[in-house]
């Protein structure tokens, strides 16, 4: 009978052990406003931007010296973007909204009416930003990726 308790006890710390992962991971994610995020990127997002999700990638394998971060977000009026690349016929748009909404991971949303997609990159405040855009009737869909200069 005592180790019946034993592990009653041992899947119970595990349980707490994994919601307090979880928990931690949403507050870090809830931690960035859309005005710390202007000013970190360099970018003037609207006000009504909605940050749908926000990750260091997490994982025991990462290297925290490139300091990665990722941001996905929604801002129903068109973000002007630091620079603008564009080929013909890249990205594909469809392709691009699969990836943006794939990486929505707490407000997942379903991109509709996607008009075109561009990249972007820039560089600001010590880091490099990658960044993905897609431009729907209902506004900017993007993911935006960060890692420290070298």
């Amino acid at each position: 009978m005592k180790k019946k308790g034993t592990k009653i006890l041992y899947k119970l710390l595990s349980a707490f052990y994994i919601i307090f992962l979880i928990a931690a991971c949403d507050s870090e994610q809830d931690s960035w406003d859309i005005h710390e995020l202007n000013k970190h990127t360099g970018i003037s997002f609207p006000d009504t931007t909605i940050i749908l999700s926000a990750t260091d990638g997490g994982g025991k394998e990462r290297d925290v010296k490139y300091e990665a971060y990722t941001w996905t977000l929604f801002s129903p009026v068109s973000v002007n973007m630091p620079s603008i690349i564009k080929h013909a016929g890249d990205p594909p748009l469809k392709d691009t909204v699969k990836y943006i909404e794939n990486s929505m991971y707490k407000n997942k949303t379903k991109i509709s009416k996607a008009q075109y997609a561009f990249y972007s990159n820039w560089e600001t405040n010590g880091y490099y930003f990658y960044a993905t855009v897609v431009h729907s009737q209902q506004g900017d869909y993007m993911v935006i990726n960060r890692i420290r200069k070298q």
